[in-house]
């Protein structure tokens, strides 16, 4: 039953390790929600049943496994074989209210529904409901340690209004020899009506992926409410679904705030799997 990667065979190890590294790469989101959960506003941890949140809900405690991770995101661990033929394993998952997409598949469910996932050994399902804001590391392989990155990626869910507010500790800025402690505010909005997405700068390069939606027609892209022409804006194919990206250089001065307009009441494709 030890934990290192390197004790498995190498389908394992780098499955071990993917995940290992994604969960590098959210330490701002593990962070925030962890340091939000230490106030007495807030108290609550990091990992939470699904019937906290749908206390008057029967069908949510009938899902043992399937747990909240942070305020963005369902998880829905496979806890059986896989099957010998398809190397598929299977889970029952109920998808909470408001459609929910797949962070790692980009399908897109219906809320308030059961459901069963098939998922191989390189996935599990996790969802994120319409209006989900998840603020990661953008560097694929974080270096060591858990100094505060230089550049975000963001995913975002359209279809609904959503906020985060990345909190930081200014004594781990790569470099920073402070002794002292000082929380850093980096709010994120989403208006749905409006498609519009606010966040400040904070000195930091910035890359916006909203998952399963692809079009960029309409995107505009402004600094301090001027158009920023060094922004990139593209539509990138993971598996069979689709998502535009924006980046965003660093602003020169950290209170800048970025504005990234899709046009009004943006919705999430309707992806088909069965396509090739």
């Amino acid at each position: 039953m030890s934990k290192e990667p390197w004790l498995y065979r190498g389908e394992c190890q780098s499955v071990m390790r993917d995940f290992m590294q994604l969960r590098h790469r959210l330490v701002p989101y593990i962070y925030t929600i962890n340091a939000q959960a230490a106030t007495p506003q807030t108290n609550l941890t990091l990992v939470q049943p699904l019937y906290w949140n749908f206390p008057s809900r029967e069908i949510a405690y009938q899902f043992p496994y399937e747990f909240f991770f942070g305020s963005s995101l369902i998880v829905a661990p496979i806890v059986r074989p896989r099957d010998k033929r398809t190397n598929l394993a299977k889970t029952r998952v109920w998808v909470a209210p408001r459609r929910h997409v797949d962070i790692f598949t980009g399908y897109v469910f219906d809320g308030d529904r059961e459901i069963n996932m098939y998922r191989d050994l390189q996935h599990i399902p996790v969802l994120a409901a319409e209006g989900s804001i998840i603020p990661l590391d953008r560097e694929s392989v974080p270096a060591n340690g858990c100094a505060n990155p230089n550049a975000f990626e963001v995913f975002i869910v359209v279809g609904h209004d959503g906020q985060f507010n990345i909190l930081e500790n200014t004594r781990d800025d790569q470099g920073s020899q402070a002794s002292t402690e000082t929380v850093r505010s980096i709010p994120i909005e989403y208006d749905q009506a409006a498609g519009r997405v606010t966040a400040v700068a904070a000195g930091k390069e910035w890359t916006f992926r909203f998952i399963s939606f692809s079009t960029v027609s309409d995107i505009r892209v402004l600094v301090d409410g001027s158009v920023a022409t060094e922004a990139e804006c593209s539509v990138e194919t993971e598996k069979h679904h689709l998502s535009v990206v924006v980046k965003v250089p660093a602003a020169k001065n950290l209170d800048s705030v970025i504005t990234i307009e899709l046009g009004p009441n943006p919705q999430l494709d309707i992806i088909d799997h069965t396509k090739p």
